[in-house]
């Protein structure tokens, strides 16, 4: 099935918004904002971004009020069209700065059919129940983001009964070391065929020896093998996304992402 590069970056950015109806995620009641404040206080744990046409400054002074009075952080996404008009300046002026991964590309890829290159230093496999504990700890090893208790509220809601997102988790292991040195997800949609590859990230010290073109291999594979074939990923620029590229994805949208923070602004 052919899909137009509009529903296509629409599904990206969707995908970003897989959080909004998570355990006790509330829905932000801003006018012109699609968004949430989960129960975390970092900016990594909040999310939002603006349905409006234009956003107007009424409207960023009012998401910021809204997490100030709840001593709570928040990331905007600022979507292709919004970043030449203006919006990223009047984000900072107001207090926003980058996020750690600021510049994102939104990616897709149809096929059924990985190129495998195996590795016999690498080694992936699915997580269980039983490894909930070193998923966790391996995330916030990789990516120094958020913390262990958010990514543990994450895990259990995501794995939770009725859940319209199938998630699958795997960590990475390479020859000789026994912990776990990176982590891989993916997210299958229940109304659309169309899997995302929802976050990587290998621990510092074992990085650029093949572990994550590992990890996106094998979770494509998998998808693969049971019947999906349209993969979208949110590829930072300065990281994943050369990988993503060799790999045979084509960017369809850019975004970029602004954090805030009460404490930030008192500074």
């Amino acid at each position: 099935m052919r899909h137009s590069a509009e529903t296509i970056a629409d599904r990206v950015v969707d995908g970003l918004f897989i959080q909004e109806s998570t355990g006790e995620n509330m829905h932000v009641p801003v006018k012109g904002i699609r968004g949430w404040i989960s129960p975390f206080a970092d900016s990594y744990a909040n999310r939002v971004i603006t349905t409006d046409t234009h956003c107007r400054s009424e409207t960023i002074q009012a998401v910021m009020g809204f997490f100030s009075q709840r001593s709570a952080g928040v990331t905007w996404v600022v979507r292709q069209n919004e970043i030449s008009s203006g919006l990223p300046q009047m984000l900072m002026e107001m207090g926003f700065k980058p996020g750690r991964y600021h510049k994102v590309a939104g990616m897709f890829l149809q096929t059924d059919t990985v190129r495998h290159t195996p590795d016999s230093e690498v080694y992936i496999r699915n997580v269980t129940r039983d490894d909930e504990e070193a998923l966790l700890e391996t995330i916030i090893a990789a990516t120094k983001m958020s913390s262990i208790e958010h990514q543990r509220y994450l895990f259990r809601h995501g794995a939770a009964p009725g859940n319209s997102v199938r998630h699958l988790s795997y960590l990475a292991y390479v020859a000789g070391v026994s912990h776990p040195v990176g982590y891989g997800k993916s997210a299958y949609f229940s109304d659309h065929q169309t899997v995302m590859l929802n976050g990587a990230g290998v621990i510092e010290a074992f990085r650029c020896r093949g572990v994550y073109a590992q990890l996106l291999q094998h979770r494509m594979q998998a998808a693969i093998e049971c019947g999906r074939k349209d993969f979208i990923i949110q590829s930072a620029r300065d990281s994943s996304f050369p990988t993503c590229v060799r790999f045979g994805f084509q960017e369809v949208c850019e975004m970029e992402f602004y954090q805030w923070s009460p404490e930030s602004a008192s500074i």
